[in-house]
């Protein structure tokens, strides 16, 4: 019962990231704000969770996951609240901030809890069925909050997560228990965070986790636009064709769930990978053919985001899984890079937007060939020790 409540509380974060997106031009209209200051609500959200991860991790392994959690779930509602009634766009900014620091929370505190009741070898297991779990967040709530926002108002989206994270403290204080570990209260911070720097292991792993993420954060931050004034989709429709592309990351997660315990790290991410390079081969043609064949353009992340569903469970639990490092520092600080690198790259597309599609594609593929890079180089730390 524990880890089913402990996943489904997990769809709140990509619910709060992905239910908003295809509504971000109905908010640039309705603020009349300039593209890239839009492009702040979703790059310094993303900043907020990195810097809300990493404190968030360390206070987890200090007061408790529970109390950490719960903490999480208040201010995430918060955020929410401020973002319904805020008046123009620079409020709007400063409550998806609030948002994102409540949801790094839930999210570092989850991944510590899995690796604290599972260990290694089937957290990893664990890891992709919590991402299975998620993927249907982002499945269905780009469609949900493409509606609402094209048939009511895009205040609403806010509204519906508000209620969703008030459910959410509910359901944390009555069925989630405390899964930390008595002894980690005894041991400083400063040592916990040096014991992951010193690992090569780690520091392979979390770039390899935040450069696979970055793929699918340049999409929904680029691709909006894309759609609306190059292919002239509606929100609605950009919103189901989204769905497509989430699937992709959900079979790659079932695949994940069947092989990892079998198979090595470098097995899964290496795979993982390629998977995804075969997808930016589809989007490049896409791009060089003009965009004649839209469908092909979320046909090509799905392809992606299938590889990515394979990479990321192994690479996460590669990095958070140290011999002698707390899960709760390796946790955070893995948070920590798997925010900031898609954070910096989702800016950079909103900085350099030029009204094509150039930007969004060349930030994906040029990614995605250097997560096999990385797989490699995480296989060569290996097999020298």
């Amino acid at each position: 019962m524990f880890i089913f409540l402990l996943l489904a509380i997990a769809t709140l974060g990509p619910m709060t990231l992905n239910m908003f997106l295809p509504a971000l031009p109905v908010i640039q209209a309705d603020f009349a704000a300039p593209y890239s200051v839009l492009q702040l609500s979703l790059s310094l959200g993303i900043i907020t969770f990195a810097i809300g991860t990493f404190f968030n991790g360390f206070l987890s392994d200090r007061i408790g996951r529970k109390p950490t959690m719960i903490l999480g779930l208040w201010l995430h509602i918060i955020g929410n609240v401020i973002c319904i009634f805020s008046p123009n766009i620079w409020w709007f900014i400063f409550g998806r901030i609030v948002m994102s620091y409540g949801g790094a929370g839930l999210a570092v505190v989850i991944r510590a809890s899995i690796s604290d009741i599972y260990g290694p070898k089937k957290s990893t297991v664990i890891y992709a069925w919590l991402a299975i779990t998620m993927v249907f967040a982002p499945m269905i709530a780009p469609s949900v909050g493409g509606y609402i926002a094209e048939f009511f108002n895009w205040r609403v989206i806010f509204l519906v997560l508000t209620a969703v994270g008030l459910l959410a403290v509910g359901a944390t204080i009555i069925g989630i228990p405390e899964t930390r570990p008595k002894f980690r209260n005894k041991v400083s911070p400063a040592k916990d965070f040096l014991l992951v720097l010193k690992s090569k292991e780690w520091w392979i792993y979390a770039f390899l986790c935040g450069f696979v993420s970055s793929e699918s954060f340049a999409f929904v931050s680029g691709m909006p636009y894309i759609a609306e004034t190059i292919l002239h989709m509606t929100p609605g429709q950009y919103g189901s064709w989204l769905m497509l592309a989430a699937s992709g990351y959900l079979f790659g997660n079932l695949i994940s769930t069947r092989l990892a315990n079998i198979k090595s790290t470098f097995f899964m991410t290496f795979t993982g990978a390629l998977i995804s390079s075969v997808g930016a081969g589809i989007m490049l043609w896409c791009y060089l053919t003009d965009l004649k064949d839209y469908y092909l353009i979320f046909f090509a992340m799905s392809v992606i985001n299938l590889g990515t569903g394979v990479t990321l469970p192994s690479s996460i639990s590669a990095s958070i899984n140290l011999a002698g490092v707390p899960r709760g520092a390796s946790a955070a600080m893995q948070g920590l890079v798997q925010s900031l690198i898609p954070a910096a790259v989702v800016q950079y597309i909103g900085s350099a937007y030029d009204g094509t599609a150039f930007v969004t594609f060349a930030c994906i593929i040029s990614i995605t060939f250097l997560t096999v890079i990385l797989s490699l180089a995480g296989k060569t730390l290996t097999s020298r020790r």
